[in-house]
């Protein structure tokens, strides 16, 4: 008998926006679901600038769970236009938020907030991160280096949300999930010694993606495995769920994702996103 697996899939504010608009639009998407042993999908309610009202995630989560599928709450916090500050200086080459900024951080509550009022678990994707060197921050850290002041930046706002979630709601449990690029964490805010420590749960990415190619760091297959047995001695029993993607991949290097990530013996896989190479098979 061959391993039986189930997954967790992502799917992103645009697609819960755009798409489940009818009923062969659910009949396609709940068939492929099933077809690839999926048992849990996290709908995301913010991303890139578009924020999906509550009244629409109730519905796509009603529907979800009618259907026997686990429902957890999701956002990436990357900026769009009209939602929080968008960070500035030459670090910052992808459109992150500058977290020294009230406007960022009280954006992005409501959007946890509204998240924490529909589900019991919800999960901040990976760019929870700052590269913002504006004025605003460099008069903030008041000559502390750059990587320093952000993560106790990020630890701090960290505390304010998942305060914030637990008065919403005292069953949630709010996770951060870490990027792949775990020799790089402490630069941008992510702190693996803190972080286990105030958020509820910790995912981490697995997503090595191509190791040929220069997109995203010619990052080695093994580092996947790696990333799951460093994250489980940071977080200990607070480290739930290993993630990959289909980004700068083809059928085999998304396999071979797979298979690393199944070395490891994450408590729950996760696939970015639902949209990709129809049923998988691993």
């Amino acid at each position: 008998m061959g391993l039986v697996l189930a997954y967790t899939v992502y799917i992103t504010a645009q697609s819960i926006q755009a798409g489940f608009q009818s009923d062969a639009d659910w009949s396609d998407t709940l068939g492929q679901l099933r077809a690839s042993s999926v048992n849990a999908v996290v709908l995301e309610s913010y991303r890139g600038g578009l924020s999906v009202d509550a009244d629409r995630m109730r519905a796509v989560r009603d529907r979800f769970q009618s259907e026997g599928f686990e429902t957890l709450g999701g956002i990436m916090p990357v900026w769009g236009e009209g939602f929080g500050t968008r960070g500035e200086g030459v670090e910052t080459r992808l459109p992150f938020f500058c977290y020294s900024s009230e406007t960022t951080v009280s954006a992005l509550e409501g959007e946890i907030r509204k998240l924490s009022r529909l589900f019991d678990r919800v999960v901040i994707d990976d760019a929870y991160l700052t590269s913002c060197r504006c004025a605003t921050c460099d008069t903030a850290r008041q000559g502390v280096e750059w990587p320093q002041f952000r993560r106790e930046l990020l630890s701090s706002v960290a505390r304010r949300w998942v305060l914030a979630a637990h008065r919403e709601n005292p069953n949630v449990a709010l996770a951060v999930k870490f990027p792949q690029y775990y020799d790089r964490h402490h630069l941008f805010g992510y702190d693996a010694a803190t972080f286990p420590k105030v958020f509820d749960a910790i995912w981490i990415g697995t997503e090595t993606r191509d190791p040929e190619t220069p997109k995203y760091g010619f990052t080695e297959p093994y580092q996947g495995y790696f990333n799951i047995r460093w994250m489980k001695a940071c977080a200990g029993e607070r480290f739930e769920s290993a993630w990959f993607d289909y980004l700068d991949c083809d059928q085999r290097l998304f396999e071979h994702q797979g298979l690393t990530t199944a070395l490891g013996q994450p408590p729950r896989t996760t696939l970015f996103w639902w949209q990709t190479y129809g049923p998988i098979l691993l």
